[in-house]
């Protein structure tokens, strides 16, 4: 479905707020369009493999960065340790 541009501007203020009632009666969340979901085009099947693979991607994202802060911190307790 092709959205006005005002549809466009709507819908973007509302997935802010975390969900868009499309005009054909769709709900879109806003965890969809990072996941690359389209919930007027896309079936079943094709939404659940996208979400899954985003939630992967995630996941790791979220696995490094936590892994950098425990790098980090460990870095500045060992120089901490050493300037002492």
């Amino acid at each position: 479905m092709k959205l006005s541009p005002l549809q466009r501007i709507k819908r973007r203020l509302w997935l802010l707020k975390g969900s868009y009632t499309h005009p054909d009666g769709a709900i879109e969340l806003d965890i969809d369009e990072k996941a690359g979901i389209d919930p007027t085009a896309d079936d079943e099947e094709t939404t659940r493999r996208k979400f899954d693979a985003w939630n992967r991607r995630e996941s790791i994202r979220r696995d490094r960065w936590e892994w950098f802060l425990f790098g980090a911190l460990a870095g500045g307790a060992l120089i901490y340790w050493w300037l002492r």
